[in-house]
């Protein structure tokens, strides 16, 4: 009678020096193995149950799958009447595709391009390059990712002293690619080698000044001497006035999207839609631009990628502001700052949260509706009066 055994094969080490995990196959005598891409030290390994000391559900998820696949793959056979231990065998291992990571990762940017998520199409492009370069090959098979190479990347990032966010976001790509090409049916589920390989939470390094409304003061009274220091001065400002936008929303966003001191937009990062109420700071700041944008140095016939370029040449004259006044500060010092400032005044954090297009998680979105606007438009109009307090 047919029988399906989970094993720890001893007859063979892994590159760590682990033994690998097989599920044997056996038909009259006969025994066939098919590795289940995970491995364990014999220390770590229960040899009277057959399975890992302190197993975790992934291993009870990755048994229950690989049962599964093999007895379907039994059945199948038995009733085409070709059942034999080689087709059984070739049935199971043929039922999932080993493809080219890179290739899997080129097609998944191509539909984000032309599903107009240009940020994220950009994010997936750039991070897998730099595992490119670490592999020093443009090819590799998913099956050739596993705990042990993602181990090695890992610590070829740090000898780079690239920050543990950045690390992490590194390695949250290569997750995710493996986690769309699983949920696509293209890689087998034993090929995952984040079971094992743990990526953790990455901590923030706190490298954006947050400001005080002193400073924020400060820095609404300095005199530009260019005009591109008062286009870097005045979208600063207007980005403060909005609740913190982000810049890259602020200088995508055009006239259009102005009904007196209505201002809608959609989060780039999100893809969400967002209704800001205008304070008259902001209002007044508009008024003395005009153009189809926001901000005339912006074209409305830009792209993303333009639009990017363009916020960097800014940083220069923001930065001179900075040198001019003391005060360390950037484009995004303006969301931060406006959060801190409305967190000190004792507003929630879930208003913040708001006001700034941050989500909420599932299960809060589900039971609490959004503050009104009017609680927001508050909050802000507070945070200006803050300001404005220090100002001579």
């Amino acid at each position: 009678m047919p029988t399906i055994r989970i094993k720890l094969y001893k007859g063979k080490k892994l590159s760590d020096g682990r033994m690998p995990v097989v599920m044997q196959l056996s038909v009259n005598s006969k025994v066939a193995r098919i590795s289940l891409g995970c491995g364990f030290y014999q220390k770590e390994w229960n040899s009277r149950l057959n399975q890992p000391k302190n197993p975790e559900k992934w291993w009870f998820d990755l048994i229950e799958k690989s049962r599964s696949k093999a007895l379907e793959a039994r059945f199948n056979l038995e009733a085409q009447n070709r059942f034999s231990l080689s087709e059984w065998k070739r049935e199971i291992s043929n039922e999932t595709r080993n493809i080219e990571f890179f290739s899997f990762a080129k097609s998944h940017i191509s539909s984000l391009e032309a599903n107009g998520k240009i940020g994220n199409a950009n994010f997936y492009k750039s991070n897998t390059h730099v595992f490119q370069v670490f592999l020093m090959k443009d090819k590799i098979l998913f099956s050739e990712i596993d705990p042990n190479l993602l181990e090695k990347y890992s610590r070829y990032l740090k000898l780079k002293k690239l920050s543990p966010v950045t690390i992490h976001g590194y390695l949250r790509t290569i997750r995710a690619l493996f986690n769309k090409a699983r949920q696509q049916g293209v890689i087998a589920w034993e090929m995952y080698p984040f079971h094992r390989f743990k990526l953790g939470t990455a901590t923030p390094i706190k490298n954006i000044p947050i400001l005080s409304a002193n400073e924020m003061s400060q820095i609404f009274q300095y005199e530009p001497t260019t005009d591109k220091e008062r286009l870097a001065l005045d979208t600063f400002k207007f980005a403060f006035y909005c609740w913190g936008i982000s810049p890259i929303d602020m200088f995508m966003a055009k006239r259009t999207q102005l009904d007196g001191n209505i201002f809608k937009y959609k989060r780039c990062k999100t893809h969400k839609n967002y209704t800001i109420l205008l304070p008259i700071q902001a209002i007044d700041l508009l008024d003395q631009y005009s153009g189809k944008m926001l901000f005339p140095w912006i074209e409305d016939t830009d792209d993303y990628n333009t639009i990017v370029k363009k916020i960097s040449y800014l940083r220069k004259p923001l930065k001179r502001i900075s040198t001019e006044l003391g005060i360390n500060f950037t484009y995004y010092s303006a969301r931060k700052t406006w959060a801190s400032i409305a967190r000190e005044l004792g507003y929630p954090r879930d208003l913040i949260k708001q006001g700034l297009g941050h989500a909420y998680d599932d299960v809060t979105e589900v039971y609490l509706s959004p503050f009104p606007l009017s609680d927001l438009e508050e909050m802000n109009n507070d945070i200006q009066r803050k300001v404005e307090s220090f100002i001579i």
